[in-house]
Protein backbone atom coordinates (compact mmCIF):
# COMPACT_ATOMS: atom_id res chain seq x y z
CA UNK A 1 0.00 0.00 0.00
CA UNK A 2 2.85 2.50 0.65
CA UNK A 3 4.66 1.72 -2.33
CA UNK A 4 1.14 2.36 -4.12
CA UNK A 5 0.81 5.79 -2.71
CA UNK A 6 4.36 6.51 -3.04
CA UNK A 7 3.98 6.12 -6.72
CA UNK A 8 0.90 8.44 -6.57
CA UNK A 9 2.76 10.80 -4.70
CA UNK A 10 5.29 11.18 -7.67
CA UNK A 11 2.85 11.17 -10.09
CA UNK A 12 0.85 13.78 -9.13
CA UNK A 13 4.17 15.94 -8.16
CA UNK A 14 5.16 15.88 -11.57
CA UNK A 15 1.95 16.50 -12.85
CA UNK A 16 2.10 19.63 -10.64
CA UNK A 17 5.45 21.05 -11.18
CA UNK A 18 4.19 21.53 -15.27
CA UNK A 19 2.50 24.76 -14.69
CA UNK A 20 4.05 25.40 -11.89
CA UNK A 21 7.83 25.75 -13.19
CA UNK A 22 7.32 27.81 -16.07
CA UNK A 23 11.35 28.35 -17.04
CA UNK A 24 12.29 28.75 -13.48
CA UNK A 25 15.86 27.12 -12.32
CA UNK A 26 15.99 25.52 -9.03
CA UNK A 27 17.01 22.14 -7.15
CA UNK A 28 13.82 19.47 -6.07
CA UNK A 29 15.05 17.82 -3.07
CA UNK A 30 13.52 13.97 -2.27
CA UNK A 31 13.71 12.18 0.84
CA UNK A 32 13.96 8.22 1.01
CA UNK A 33 12.39 5.64 -1.08
CA UNK A 34 8.89 7.25 -0.58
CA UNK A 35 9.39 10.62 -2.34
CA UNK A 36 11.97 9.00 -4.69
CA UNK A 37 8.81 7.92 -6.63
CA UNK A 38 8.89 11.51 -8.18
CA UNK A 39 12.36 11.07 -9.95
CA UNK A 40 10.48 8.60 -12.28
CA UNK A 41 7.75 10.71 -13.18
CA UNK A 42 10.01 13.07 -13.52
CA UNK A 43 12.50 11.51 -16.36
CA UNK A 44 12.64 11.84 -19.82
CA UNK A 45 10.66 14.45 -21.03
CA UNK A 46 8.59 14.96 -18.44
CA UNK A 47 11.43 16.83 -16.49
CA UNK A 48 10.72 20.59 -16.26
CA UNK A 49 14.20 22.31 -18.02
CA UNK A 50 16.32 23.79 -15.33
CA UNK A 51 15.37 21.77 -12.87
CA UNK A 52 17.50 19.95 -10.88
CA UNK A 53 16.49 16.47 -8.82
CA UNK A 54 18.68 15.15 -5.38
CA UNK A 55 17.88 12.46 -3.41
CA UNK A 56 18.59 12.37 0.07
CA UNK A 57 18.59 9.32 2.60
CA UNK A 58 17.10 8.94 5.95
CA UNK A 59 17.82 5.21 5.91
CA UNK A 60 18.49 2.78 3.86
CA UNK A 61 14.99 1.37 3.53
CA UNK A 62 13.91 0.65 -0.18
CA UNK A 63 10.24 -0.45 -1.54
CA UNK A 64 10.74 -4.17 -2.82
CA UNK A 65 9.88 -4.63 -6.73
CA UNK A 66 8.17 -1.84 -8.68
CA UNK A 67 6.71 -3.71 -11.90
CA UNK A 68 5.90 -2.46 -14.75
CA UNK A 69 2.23 -2.26 -13.84
CA UNK A 70 2.41 -0.42 -10.90
CA UNK A 71 4.27 2.14 -13.14
CA UNK A 72 1.73 2.30 -15.39
CA UNK A 73 -1.22 2.21 -12.78
CA UNK A 74 -0.20 5.88 -12.28
CA UNK A 75 0.49 6.64 -15.61
CA UNK A 76 4.06 5.86 -15.45
CA UNK A 77 5.93 4.76 -18.91
CA UNK A 78 7.85 1.86 -17.56
CA UNK A 79 10.39 2.71 -20.41
CA UNK A 80 10.69 6.09 -19.10
CA UNK A 81 12.19 4.71 -15.97
CA UNK A 82 13.56 1.05 -16.90
CA UNK A 83 15.57 -0.76 -13.88
CA UNK A 84 19.13 -1.96 -13.89
CA UNK A 85 19.90 -5.60 -13.32
CA UNK A 86 18.35 -7.16 -9.98
CA UNK A 87 17.51 -3.42 -8.75
CA UNK A 88 13.46 -3.21 -9.98
CA UNK A 89 13.35 -1.53 -6.73
CA UNK A 90 12.28 2.14 -5.93
CA UNK A 91 15.66 3.58 -5.31
CA UNK A 92 16.93 1.64 -8.15
CA UNK A 93 14.81 3.01 -10.50
CA UNK A 94 15.29 5.94 -9.22
CA UNK A 95 18.47 6.74 -8.42
CA UNK A 96 20.28 6.39 -12.29
CA UNK A 97 17.67 9.50 -12.52
CA UNK A 98 18.87 11.82 -10.12
CA UNK A 99 22.04 14.29 -9.92
CA UNK A 100 24.98 11.82 -9.18
CA UNK A 101 25.91 13.11 -5.54
CA UNK A 102 23.29 11.23 -3.22
CA UNK A 103 23.21 12.97 0.48
CA UNK A 104 22.39 11.37 3.78
CA UNK A 105 22.29 12.64 7.08
CA UNK A 106 26.04 12.04 9.08
CA UNK A 107 29.18 11.51 7.69
CA UNK A 108 29.60 8.30 9.98
CA UNK A 109 26.03 6.79 8.46
CA UNK A 110 27.50 7.23 4.56
CA UNK A 111 30.45 5.29 6.01
CA UNK A 112 28.10 2.58 7.53
CA UNK A 113 25.94 2.24 4.09
CA UNK A 114 29.22 1.01 2.74
CA UNK A 115 30.83 -0.75 5.61
CA UNK A 116 28.40 -1.88 8.52
CA UNK A 117 27.47 -5.19 7.84
CA UNK A 118 23.49 -4.91 8.64
CA UNK A 119 23.51 -2.21 5.96
CA UNK A 120 26.03 -3.05 2.95
CA UNK A 121 25.07 -7.12 3.63
CA UNK A 122 21.80 -6.78 4.54
CA UNK A 123 19.54 -3.41 4.04
CA UNK A 124 21.23 -1.75 1.28
CA UNK A 125 23.26 -5.22 -0.70
CA UNK A 126 21.85 -4.15 -3.59
CA UNK A 127 22.55 -0.72 -3.65
CA UNK A 128 26.18 -0.56 -2.98
CA UNK A 129 27.75 0.29 -6.57
CA UNK A 130 25.39 3.28 -5.91
CA UNK A 131 26.49 3.76 -2.24
CA UNK A 132 30.12 3.45 -3.12
CA UNK A 133 32.24 6.58 -2.28
CA UNK A 134 32.45 9.58 -3.47
CA UNK A 135 29.09 9.21 -4.73
CA UNK A 136 27.13 9.55 -0.92
CA UNK A 137 28.30 12.06 0.26
CA UNK A 138 26.92 12.82 4.26
CA UNK A 139 25.81 15.85 5.78
CA UNK A 140 24.99 16.68 9.56
CA UNK A 141 22.69 17.46 10.97
CA UNK A 142 22.51 20.00 13.02
CA UNK A 143 20.46 20.68 16.54
CA UNK A 144 16.47 20.47 16.52
CA UNK A 145 15.98 22.91 19.16
CA UNK A 146 17.27 25.29 21.64
CA UNK A 147 19.29 24.60 24.94
CA UNK A 148 16.87 23.84 27.35
CA UNK A 149 19.67 24.44 30.57
CA UNK A 150 19.74 27.95 31.87
CA UNK A 151 23.04 29.95 31.01
CA UNK A 152 22.80 31.30 34.69
CA UNK A 153 23.64 30.14 36.84
CA UNK A 154 23.62 26.88 36.00
CA UNK A 155 25.91 26.82 33.09
CA UNK A 156 28.17 29.86 34.51
CA UNK A 157 28.40 27.93 37.22
CA UNK A 158 29.45 24.17 35.47
CA UNK A 159 32.27 25.52 33.44
CA UNK A 160 33.62 26.60 36.53
CA UNK A 161 33.54 23.10 38.07
CA UNK A 162 30.46 24.21 40.40
CA UNK A 163 27.63 21.90 40.05
CA UNK A 164 25.11 22.56 42.92
CA UNK A 165 23.45 24.77 40.96
CA UNK A 166 23.05 21.90 37.95
CA UNK A 167 22.14 19.36 40.39
CA UNK A 168 19.12 21.72 42.30
CA UNK A 169 18.00 22.47 38.68
CA UNK A 170 17.68 18.93 37.47
CA UNK A 171 16.27 17.61 41.17
CA UNK A 172 13.36 20.64 40.70
CA UNK A 173 12.76 18.85 36.86
CA UNK A 174 12.81 15.38 38.19
CA UNK A 175 10.48 16.65 40.62
CA UNK A 176 8.21 17.93 38.21
CA UNK A 177 7.77 14.93 36.21
CA UNK A 178 7.04 12.97 39.16
CA UNK A 179 4.34 15.37 40.17
CA UNK A 180 3.01 14.93 36.40
CA UNK A 181 3.11 11.26 36.82
CA UNK A 182 1.58 11.29 39.85
CA UNK A 183 -1.25 13.75 38.44
CA UNK A 184 -1.82 11.79 35.27
CA UNK A 185 -4.83 9.45 34.66
CA UNK A 186 -4.01 6.86 32.46
CA UNK A 187 -6.43 5.62 29.40
CA UNK A 188 -5.94 1.79 28.93
CA UNK A 189 -7.33 2.31 25.07
CA UNK A 190 -5.31 5.87 24.00
CA UNK A 191 -2.93 6.38 26.82
CA UNK A 192 -1.75 3.57 29.36
CA UNK A 193 0.87 3.45 32.03
CA UNK A 194 2.75 0.25 31.78
CA UNK A 195 4.19 -0.77 35.65
CA UNK A 196 3.05 0.79 38.92
CA UNK A 197 2.90 4.27 39.06
CA UNK A 198 3.09 4.57 42.41
CA UNK A 199 5.77 2.12 43.23
CA UNK A 200 7.62 3.93 40.88
CA UNK A 201 7.14 7.52 42.03
CA UNK A 202 7.97 6.27 46.21
CA UNK A 203 11.22 4.83 44.96
CA UNK A 204 11.73 8.14 43.01
CA UNK A 205 11.59 10.13 46.70
CA UNK A 206 13.87 7.38 48.27
CA UNK A 207 16.40 9.59 50.28
CA UNK A 208 19.17 7.75 47.97
CA UNK A 209 18.04 9.47 45.01
CA UNK A 210 17.97 6.91 42.02
CA UNK A 211 19.32 8.17 39.00
CA UNK A 212 17.12 8.17 35.95
CA UNK A 213 17.83 6.62 32.94
CA UNK A 214 15.07 8.12 29.62
CA UNK A 215 15.01 6.08 26.83
CA UNK A 216 12.57 7.45 23.62
CA UNK A 217 11.24 7.13 19.99
CA UNK A 218 9.20 5.14 17.39
CA UNK A 219 9.49 1.94 17.82
CA UNK A 220 10.84 -0.02 14.83
CA UNK A 221 11.90 -2.97 15.18
CA UNK A 222 14.71 -3.16 12.66
CA UNK A 223 16.43 -0.14 13.77
CA UNK A 224 15.43 1.56 17.73
CA UNK A 225 16.34 -1.48 19.96
CA UNK A 226 13.82 -1.63 22.82
CA UNK A 227 14.31 -5.13 22.86
CA UNK A 228 17.97 -4.91 23.58
CA UNK A 229 17.29 -2.27 26.13
CA UNK A 230 14.78 -4.22 27.52
CA UNK A 231 16.82 -7.56 28.14
CA UNK A 232 19.58 -4.97 28.82
CA UNK A 233 17.56 -3.95 32.06
CA UNK A 234 16.62 -6.41 33.15
CA UNK A 235 19.90 -8.27 33.41
CA UNK A 236 21.28 -4.97 35.39
CA UNK A 237 18.26 -5.00 37.89
CA UNK A 238 18.63 -8.69 38.36
CA UNK A 239 22.57 -8.12 39.39
CA UNK A 240 21.55 -5.65 41.52
CA UNK A 241 19.18 -7.98 43.82
CA UNK A 242 16.61 -5.65 44.52
CA UNK A 243 18.20 -2.80 45.75
CA UNK A 244 17.51 0.90 45.09
CA UNK A 245 20.01 1.38 41.84
CA UNK A 246 18.79 3.33 39.29
CA UNK A 247 14.94 3.87 37.65
CA UNK A 248 14.21 3.53 33.69
CA UNK A 249 11.66 5.27 31.92
CA UNK A 250 10.35 4.46 28.34
CA UNK A 251 8.48 6.78 26.40
CA UNK A 252 8.29 4.63 23.03
CA UNK A 253 6.00 5.77 20.16
CA UNK A 254 4.69 2.13 18.98
CA UNK A 255 5.23 1.81 15.51
CA UNK A 256 3.83 -0.19 12.55
CA UNK A 257 3.59 -3.39 14.98
CA UNK A 258 1.35 -1.47 17.59
CA UNK A 259 1.44 -1.56 21.31
CA UNK A 260 1.50 -5.75 20.97
CA UNK A 261 4.87 -5.04 19.64
CA UNK A 262 6.39 -3.80 22.61
CA UNK A 263 4.52 -6.36 24.68
CA UNK A 264 8.23 -7.01 26.01
CA UNK A 265 8.05 -3.88 27.66
CA UNK A 266 5.25 -4.42 29.55
CA UNK A 267 6.54 -7.19 31.24
CA UNK A 268 9.53 -5.55 32.06
CA UNK A 269 7.50 -2.71 33.84
CA UNK A 270 5.29 -5.19 35.73
CA UNK A 271 7.75 -7.29 37.04
CA UNK A 272 9.93 -4.47 38.62
CA UNK A 273 7.66 -1.93 39.41
CA UNK A 274 9.57 0.22 41.30
CA UNK A 275 12.33 0.22 38.77
CA UNK A 276 10.70 1.21 35.29
CA UNK A 277 7.35 2.82 33.93
CA UNK A 278 6.67 2.47 30.48
CA UNK A 279 4.16 5.25 28.75
CA UNK A 280 3.84 4.25 25.10
CA UNK A 281 2.30 7.45 23.74
CA UNK A 282 3.37 11.05 23.71
CA UNK A 283 3.61 12.11 27.09
CA UNK A 284 3.22 16.05 26.87
CA UNK A 285 2.75 16.43 30.29
CA UNK A 286 6.13 15.10 31.66
CA UNK A 287 8.63 14.44 29.11
CA UNK A 288 10.29 17.35 28.62
CA UNK A 289 10.81 17.17 32.78
CA UNK A 290 12.12 13.62 32.40
CA UNK A 291 14.47 14.82 30.13
CA UNK A 292 16.05 17.14 32.36
CA UNK A 293 15.65 15.09 35.70
CA UNK A 294 17.52 12.48 34.05
CA UNK A 295 21.02 11.59 34.55
CA UNK A 296 21.17 9.75 30.77
CA UNK A 297 19.46 9.16 28.05
CA UNK A 298 20.00 5.91 26.30
CA UNK A 299 20.03 4.95 23.11
CA UNK A 300 20.41 1.46 22.02
CA UNK A 301 20.38 1.69 18.25
CA UNK A 302 20.65 -1.46 15.80
CA UNK A 303 21.83 0.80 13.28
CA UNK A 304 21.52 5.22 13.48
CA UNK A 305 21.43 7.62 10.82
CA UNK A 306 21.71 10.80 12.79
CA UNK A 307 21.13 9.91 16.54
CA UNK A 308 18.87 11.94 19.08
CA UNK A 309 21.96 12.58 21.65
CA UNK A 310 21.83 16.09 20.59
CA UNK A 311 17.60 15.78 22.25
CA UNK A 312 19.45 14.40 25.35
CA UNK A 313 22.36 16.87 25.64
CA UNK A 314 20.24 20.19 24.76
CA UNK A 315 18.29 18.98 28.34
CA UNK A 316 21.20 18.27 30.40
CA UNK A 317 21.42 14.30 29.86
CA UNK A 318 24.34 12.52 29.13
CA UNK A 319 24.06 10.41 25.66
CA UNK A 320 24.87 5.86 26.49
CA UNK A 321 24.66 5.01 22.46
CA UNK A 322 25.58 1.58 20.28
CA UNK A 323 29.02 2.97 18.51
CA UNK A 324 27.27 3.44 14.91
CA UNK A 325 26.47 6.04 13.05
CA UNK A 326 25.85 9.30 13.88
CA UNK A 327 25.63 8.17 17.43
CA UNK A 328 29.47 7.92 16.98
CA UNK A 329 29.81 11.76 16.21
CA UNK A 330 27.80 13.02 18.64
CA UNK A 331 29.34 10.70 21.68
CA UNK A 332 32.07 11.06 22.81
CA UNK A 333 33.14 8.53 24.81
CA UNK A 334 34.87 7.95 28.67
CA UNK A 335 37.77 6.16 27.52
CA UNK A 336 38.49 4.60 31.42
CA UNK A 337 35.03 2.44 31.58
CA UNK A 338 34.98 -1.28 31.33
CA UNK A 339 32.25 -0.77 28.17
CA UNK A 340 35.13 1.21 26.39
CA UNK A 341 36.34 -1.80 24.50
CA UNK A 342 38.29 -2.56 21.29
CA UNK A 343 35.13 -2.73 18.94
CA UNK A 344 34.42 1.19 20.27
CA UNK A 345 37.96 2.71 19.99
CA UNK A 346 38.38 1.38 16.71
CA UNK A 347 35.02 3.20 15.93
CA UNK A 348 35.07 5.94 17.51
CA UNK A 349 38.90 6.81 16.53
CA UNK A 350 37.80 8.58 13.45
CA UNK A 351 35.80 11.27 15.28
CA UNK A 352 37.32 12.02 18.84
CA UNK A 353 41.34 11.88 19.76
CA UNK A 354 42.29 10.30 23.03
CA UNK A 355 43.01 13.60 24.91
CA UNK A 356 38.80 14.92 23.75
CA UNK A 357 36.44 15.54 26.70
CA UNK A 358 34.06 12.59 27.45
CA UNK A 359 30.83 13.55 26.94
CA UNK A 360 29.00 10.17 27.44
CA UNK A 361 29.46 6.53 26.87
CA UNK A 362 30.09 4.22 23.55
CA UNK A 363 29.19 0.38 24.07
CA UNK A 364 29.72 -1.97 21.30
CA UNK A 365 29.10 -5.75 20.85
CA UNK A 366 32.86 -7.92 19.59
CA UNK A 367 33.60 -7.74 16.21
CA UNK A 368 34.12 -11.49 15.71
CA UNK A 369 31.08 -12.48 16.84
CA UNK A 370 29.91 -15.85 15.52
CA UNK A 371 27.32 -15.90 12.09
CA UNK A 372 26.90 -12.26 12.56
CA UNK A 373 25.52 -11.80 8.94
CA UNK A 374 23.00 -14.75 9.77
CA UNK A 375 21.72 -13.07 12.65
CA UNK A 376 21.30 -9.84 11.51
CA UNK A 377 19.28 -11.25 8.47
CA UNK A 378 17.24 -12.58 11.44
CA UNK A 379 16.81 -9.72 12.43
CA UNK A 380 15.54 -8.29 9.35
CA UNK A 381 13.15 -11.02 8.38
CA UNK A 382 11.44 -11.23 11.86
CA UNK A 383 10.47 -14.32 11.60
CA UNK A 384 8.33 -13.66 15.00
CA UNK A 385 5.66 -11.78 13.81
CA UNK A 386 4.35 -15.31 11.80
CA UNK A 387 4.73 -16.67 14.68
CA UNK A 388 1.68 -17.10 17.90
CA UNK A 389 2.65 -14.24 20.39
CA UNK A 390 4.25 -12.05 18.04
CA UNK A 391 7.66 -11.78 20.42
CA UNK A 392 9.99 -10.10 19.08
CA UNK A 393 12.36 -10.44 22.64
CA UNK A 394 11.82 -14.23 23.10
CA UNK A 395 13.05 -15.02 19.28
CA UNK A 396 16.01 -12.32 19.22
CA UNK A 397 17.37 -14.07 22.74
CA UNK A 398 18.80 -16.52 20.86
CA UNK A 399 20.99 -14.82 18.87
CA UNK A 400 24.54 -14.74 19.41
CA UNK A 401 24.67 -10.94 18.45
CA UNK A 402 21.64 -9.86 20.67
CA UNK A 403 23.17 -11.74 23.61
CA UNK A 404 26.48 -9.90 22.61
CA UNK A 405 24.45 -6.33 22.37
CA UNK A 406 22.38 -6.43 25.49
CA UNK A 407 25.57 -7.59 27.35
CA UNK A 408 27.31 -4.74 26.05
CA UNK A 409 24.64 -2.26 26.90
CA UNK A 410 24.00 -4.05 30.17
CA UNK A 411 27.86 -3.08 31.33
CA UNK A 412 27.79 0.47 30.38
CA UNK A 413 24.47 1.21 32.47
CA UNK A 414 26.78 -0.28 34.70
CA UNK A 415 29.44 1.85 34.13
CA UNK A 416 26.96 5.00 34.06
CA UNK A 417 25.93 4.14 37.67
CA UNK A 418 29.67 4.03 39.11
CA UNK A 419 29.87 7.61 37.36
CA UNK A 420 26.79 8.46 39.45
CA UNK A 421 28.62 7.80 42.71
CA UNK A 422 28.05 6.64 46.27
CA UNK A 423 24.71 8.30 46.65
CA UNK A 424 23.28 6.64 44.03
Amino acid sequence: ILRRDALFFGAALALALKPLWAGAEGTLLLQDWQAASAALALAGRNRPPGLRVFLTLHNSYDSGPVMPEDLQAVGIPPDQAPAPPNRSTMLGRAIPRVEPLLFTVSQQFARDLAEDVLQARILADHLQEEFAPPRLIGVDNGPFAPLSVPEAPVLAEARRNRYDALRMWKARRKAECIAALERFAPDAERRPVWGRTESFVAAARDRADPPWFVLAGRDDPRQKGYDVAAAAIEGFLQKAGGGRTAQFLFFPIPGDEGREGLAFLRRLAEAYPADVVVLPFIFQEGYRSALQGSAFGVMPSLYEPFGMANEFYLNGAVGIGRATGGLLQQIVPLRSVPSFTASVASRSERWHPPSAAATGLLYREPDDLPDIVQDWRAFNAAGYLSRPGRDRLAERRSYHLFAAMAAELQRALEDALVLCGPAA
